[in-house]
């Protein structure tokens, strides 16, 4: 259950799963290393695919808003 927490934290709130991932990856079982490991990897596509969603939002509606501004000029 805590394994699903530590995942769930690390999807969910990026930063802190770095610092949930090292502490584990300090601990000597090579299971919580593979926990830390996996926790760090997580959080890492989590931030990629939030960057990349909202990347795009801002590319559409800087579309939508250069649209709206074109049809403004035309009057």
């Amino acid at each position: 259950m805590r394994q699903l927490v530590v995942y769930l934290e690390s999807i969910f709130l990026p930063p802190y799963g770095i610092l949930v991932g090292l502490r584990y990856l300090r601990q000597k079982e090579n299971k919580s290393k593979v926990i830390g490991v996996l926790a760090i990897v997580l959080t890492i596509i989590s931030i990629v695919v939030f960057t990349k969603v909202t990347l795009d939002f801002i590319n559409t509606v800087n579309s939508q808003v250069n649209e709206q501004l074109k049809g403004f000029g035309e009057y």
